[in-house]
């Protein structure tokens, strides 16, 4: 059953990812080449970002409080395969923007669901986060590397029909995620999730969790859109993306083995730093060996970070708050943040560019790195697991 699990997991992480290495790269793109302007590009954005925030949060609370997460991931996966078909018809703004927004509310749910289902079969049955969830970056490569590809010879708008098509995969594999855990009352009850959230230590968590994803806006808003204005080819960006992604699943395939007796808040510290030096290197240059090497810092800047940050979640959220915990970091952190640094990016691209918000973003993760350093110095207490689920 474990295996099964595990295998259904995997397939899913691909899916959802393989659809975004469609989305992240093309669909802003897709909508510049419908004359919308860089402005109205960034608040479809900042939509994904709004709903990025509002859904997780909503729908990971839900599954604590009725501890229903395998039929929520069910419904929410549907509903966003069904409003993403509409999409494909929409060429007005503000019927995109609507249609986004809801795409985004259902789609982003999915997710923590799914991290809060993979660290719950861990710790039942064993196993490694990072050997599940690199089957999401491979989706990611392979979609990111097979469009760019066919949108050198075929219409913009296939894009769109490509993840239509996965979206609607991910809802028939949902079917097969790992059912709930039971859990006891007392467990359920033991803890509250505000007075949680209130400690010092995950209030500077979260915070340096969002300037992490603030830093990021420029990179997944405008990025495709900033090589093509440089005259690379829509192949030649796709493989950059892919390049970057690369570096990510080796990392995730190998993060136990080399950091497992590594503190997740020191990764999460050098890979804000990490995170620094890229985007000023990407402020700073406009060769493409430079944008190559700075693309394979993705290894830290995402994939540590990420391992880390969730290692760390995991150590020290309670049981019964598993779901809102995900749902939580997810929200705050890639919706919150993520809107952020994507309004920023998208109200000033026009008149400041690419390089400036660049710039701007390096000092973003710089903070980050400064209050991980500080976040090292609150202890937390690391949750354990009831003996009857061991």
């Amino acid at each position: 059953m474990a295996k099964r699990d595990s295998y259904f997991l995997s397939l899913s992480y691909f899916l959802f990812f393989a659809a975004l290495g469609i989305f992240l790269p093309y669909f802003n793109l897709y909508c510049y080449h419908l004359n919308f302007s860089a402005k109205q590009i960034g608040f479809l954005s900042a939509a994904t970002a709004l709903a990025r925030m509002v859904s997780p949060i909503f729908w990971a609370y839900w599954a604590d409080h009725v501890w229903k997460r395998k039929k929520i991931s069910v419904l929410t996966s549907l509903a966003s395969a069904i409003v993403f078909f509409f999409c494909l018809f929409i060429t007005n703004f503000k019927t995109m923007l609507a249609g986004i927004f809801l795409y985004g509310f259902f789609r982003t749910a999915i997710v923590p669901l799914l991290e809060a289902s993979t660290w719950e079969t861990i710790d039942t049955s064993g196993g490694e986060y990072g050997k599940i969830r690199l089957w999401g970056s491979v989706g990611f490569i392979l979609s990111s590397l097979a469009s760019g590809w066919l949108l050198d010879r075929l219409p913009l708008a296939f894009a769109l029909y490509g993840i239509a098509v996965l979206t609607f995969a991910l809802f028939f594999v949902s079917l097969s995620l790992p059912q709930d855990l039971p859990q006891k009352t007392e467990h359920r009850k033991e803890n509250h999730f505000f007075a949680f959230l209130m400690k010092p230590s995950m209030a500077i968590f979260i915070l340096v969790c969002v300037l992490m994803q603030i830093s990021h806006g420029t990179y997944y808003g405008f990025y495709t859109i900033y090589m093509e204005q440089l005259g690379f080819s829509r192949t030649l960006v796709g493989s950059s993306w892919a390049l970057s992604v690369i570096c990510e699943i080796i990392l995730m395939a190998r993060y136990q083995r080399w950091f497992h007796k590594t503190s997740p808040v020191l990764i999460m510290i050098i890979s804000c730093f990490v995170a620094a030096w890229r985007w000023w290197v990407m402020s700073y240059t406009q060769s493409l060996a430079f944008i190559l090497l700075a693309q394979c810092a993705h290894a830290f800047t995402y994939a540590a970070f990420h391992v880390a940050s969730l290692t760390y979640l995991n150590q020290v959220t309670p049981l019964n708050l598993r779901n809102s915990g995900q749902g939580f970091l997810n929200g705050i952190s890639y919706g919150f943040g993520g809107m952020i640094g994507l309004g920023i990016s998208g109200t000033f691209y026009e008149s400041w560019g690419a390089q400036e918000l660049f710039r701007i973003s390096g000092f973003f993760s710089f903070w980050a790195g400064g209050f991980a350093i500080l976040h090292a110095f609150i202890p937390f207490k690391p949750k354990t697991l009831p003996a009857d689920q061991r």
